[in-house]
């Protein structure tokens, strides 16, 4: 049963190895160089809530014209 297990083994401590500096000593994977809040507050959530004043609207928002040169 050990021989089966010993790939995976392996593969998980390479792995490990890997992605260790991403977490020790210091965790650097979450910190980002944004202030305002990155892509989701920028950008996503207005777009959703632009579709969830059309929708209660009872219409279906192809284009959005206040965003950027526009997005459909």
């Amino acid at each position: 049963m050990l021989t089966k297990l010993r790939p995976f083994i392996f593969l998980f401590f390479i792995n490990v190895i890997f992605f260790l500096p991403l977490f020790y000593p210091n965790l650097k994977i979450i910190i980002t160089p944004e202030y305002g809040g990155g892509d989701e507050l920028l950008f996503h959530y207005p777009i959703k809530f632009a579709y969830q004043q059309t929708l209660h609207q009872n219409k279906f928002l192809f284009w959005l014209k206040n965003t950027g040169a526009g997005y459909p």
